[in-house]
């Protein structure tokens, strides 16, 4: 009678592990993602573009040769001549994102002037007496996370200015537009 009694339990025990293995899996689900997704084609594309000399004042004089040029992501060459007080001149660029992405300026360091002579201290006296700007057209600083749309342009003044209360400068003196640089990034 013990074995039939242990059979039974073995019986009643092994129906009862078939069906919670039944339910169990009767109780549980795979789910599945399956998917695709695309890397567009895009471009980064900000550049200077349409340099043209707006207006001179005073004795200034644009150059004559070697002007002030603009390539791709690089502005250089020429400003031209400042002679008596008051004098200056005015430049107009256009800084364009043919890219297919927004952009935003990260920083923007203006380089300053640097002025050498036969004399240090005429030199020294003319650089400062001397106001270098770049700004927007509309007077507004370039300034940190200032946005370019793609396919936007932004008008830009690059201004060169003698101040009103100077002296003449008693020998030439050469004016060097140290590299002014405006990062863009993504926006």
């Amino acid at each position: 009678m013990n074995n039939k009694i242990q059979n039974i339990v073995l019986g009643v025990l092994a129906v009862g592990l078939i069906g919670l293995t039944v339910a169990y899996t009767s109780l549980s689900q795979n789910l599945t993602i399956n998917g695709t997704a695309k890397v567009a084609a895009a471009t980064w594309d900000i550049k200077f573009l349409n340099l043209t000399q707006k207006s001179k004042s005073g004795y200034a004089a644009f150059p004559t040769s070697n002007a002030l040029t603009a390539s791709g992501t690089t502005i250089s060459g020429n400003i031209g001549t400042l002679k008596a007080p008051g004098d200056s001149l005015t430049y107009t660029f256009d800084i364009k994102n043919n890219g297919s992405i927004n952009a935003k300026v990260n920083s923007v360091v203006l380089g300053g002037l640097s002025c050498t002579s036969a004399t240090s201290s005429v030199a020294s006296s003319v650089c400062n007496n001397l106001t270098y700007s770049i700004k927007y057209t509309d007077g507004k600083a370039i300034a940190k996370d200032d946005e370019l749309a793609s396919g936007a342009t932004k008008n830009v003044t690059l201004t060169l200015t003698k101040a009103n209360n100077t002296n003449l400068a008693s020998e030439e003196v050469t004016v060097t537009a140290n590299p002014t640089t405006i990062n863009y990034i993504q926006k």
